[in-house]
């Protein structure tokens, strides 16, 4: 009873497709249209495989809720990203962060958003997971591809940047 209790607690995640915006606004129609059938799609119809529930934030994020026991299965969406973008010829990576261990939705919702710009900080393609009150794992990040400079990086950082000189 105590392993099925475990295996049950809720997981809040957000799914975000890295370089995604950049794309949208510079490609033609088609491109993004391949892209989207062959990324958010494919996202979406593993979430929904996987017995998630699945939501739009907007065109590059996806908020997600699931339980424990299913979120073992986030390293074949990391590959299976990876592999569509490299047959469309695409630097859109997958960034993904997962928050438990509370029964405050507020304090997981907090927990998923440092998550998730952690992830994105670290080069995108992986997922950082944590618990409350523990230490956060990483799954995936090993892209050979994915470059250091990315557009969604040189963001988060000048982001901290500006939020530092704001506060000073």
């Amino acid at each position: 009873m105590r392993q099925q209790y475990l295996d049950n607690e809720i997981v809040i995640g957000l799914l975000q497709l890295d370089n995604y915006m950049e794309y949208q606004s510079y490609e033609n129609e088609e491109i993004m249209a391949q892209i989207n059938t062959h990324l958010r799609a494919a996202l979406v119809t593993w979430a929904k495989d996987n017995k998630m529930f699945v939501r739009r934030l907007r065109s590059d994020r996806f908020l997600v809720i699931l339980n424990k026991e299913i979120l073992t299965e986030v390293r074949t969406i990391l590959q299976l990203i990876k592999d569509e973008a490299n047959k469309l010829d695409v630097s859109i990576t997958l960034s993904m962060a997962f928050a438990y261990g509370s029964n405050d939705f507020t304090v997981l919702d907090d927990m998923v958003n440092e998550l998730i710009e952690l992830a994105q900080s670290r080069g995108g393609d992986q997922a950082a997971i944590r618990s409350s009150g523990g230490t956060v794992q990483f799954v995936g990040g090993n892209s050979e591809t994915s470059s250091t400079r990315s557009k969604v990086r040189v963001r988060i950082m000048a982001q901290s940047i500006q939020e530092a000189i704001m506060e000073s």
